[in-house]
């Protein structure tokens, strides 16, 4: 229905800015961007109260990099890149030991 509110959407099918924008539906059909470096695909693990807001936590189920390139990251409210060529010996300590634990 023209001008109808869309709140019966789930939110990634309300998101604005990548309403042009090219993608195919994903294993479980939520859309997935093409072009992109990487693409993470979750189902719901649990929900917590966060207070004024809820914390979703989800079990990755799908990961897939569909080609090189450098990351754009965002911490602490700013932008960056990892320096050097993105890899196992750019990464800090920290990262490299949090992947070594994800891979055990």
């Amino acid at each position: 229905m023209a001008g109808a509110p869309n709140n019966w959407l789930p939110p990634w099918a309300r998101w604005k800015r990548a309403a042009g924008a090219p993608r195919r539906p994903g294993a479980a059909g939520a859309p997935l961007l093409d072009g992109v470096l990487a693409t993470v695909e979750c189902e719901v693990e649990d929900v917590l109260d966060g207070g004024d807001h809820l914390i979703a936590l989800g079990r990755v189920t799908t990961l897939t990099a569909h080609r090189g390139g450098a990351p754009l990251l965002y911490f602490r409210r700013a932008y960056g890149r990892l320096p050097g060529s993105f890899g196992r010996a750019s990464m800090s300590s920290s990262m490299a030991a949090a992947r070594s634990r994800s891979e055990a």
